[in-house]
């Protein structure tokens, strides 16, 4: 991480987002692979996807529950506007997510399923779409009005916050 990024929180959040993007892509691409032909090493692949989301998405996520919806919350409300929508999008993704790595597993187990192989296609297919567009939400909407707002002070408070977390989650 480059020192303008450990010292701007949102900058932080943002390059994570690209890295999420770019798994996005390799996901949507395995997708692709699975409808054609249900492979081992495919699965494989996307197992490594899904132990991605359990840990640096996870973490990016708690990040801006724990550290920018908190503070952000002092100038947004947090029932019915932004910070309401990303919380329910968060939300969903885990629903999402459990679904998905529990689908992957059967499939696993039973390759020649069709009905497993669609169901992971669906599902996969709606992660890709609502992570996507909950990025693009955060960096055009969240993220210019955490910029608008927030005081170099409580961009300060983000950082310990963050770090704070990050620490807890190494030493887990």
């Amino acid at each position: 991480m480059n020192t303008e990024a450990r010292e701007n929180p949102l900058l932080r959040l943002s390059n994570d987002h690209e890295e999420v993007l770019e798994v996005l892509a390799k996901l949507k691409s395995d997708l692709t692979d699975v409808e054609r032909k249900v492979e081992m090493g495919v699965l494989s692949r996307l197992k490594n996807i899904c132990q991605y989301f359990e840990q640096p998405v996870n973490l990016h996520i708690r990040l801006e529950e724990e550290a920018l919806f908190p503070i952000l919350g002092q100038y947004l409300p947090r029932e019915g506007g932004p910070i309401a929508v990303m919380l329910y999008e968060h939300s969903v993704y885990r629903e999402f997510l459990k679904e998905f790595e529990e689908t992957l597993l059967l499939l696993r187990r039973v390759p020649e399923s069709m009905a497993l192989r669609d169901r992971l296609l669906y599902i996969g297919r709606e992660l890709v779409q609502l992570l996507t567009g909950h990025i693009h939400k955060e960096e055009r909407i969240l993220f210019v009005l955490a910029n608008l707002n927030l005081t170099l002070s409580q961009k300060n408070e983000m950082l310990f916050q963050m770090e704070r977390i990050q620490n807890a989650e190494v030493a887990i």
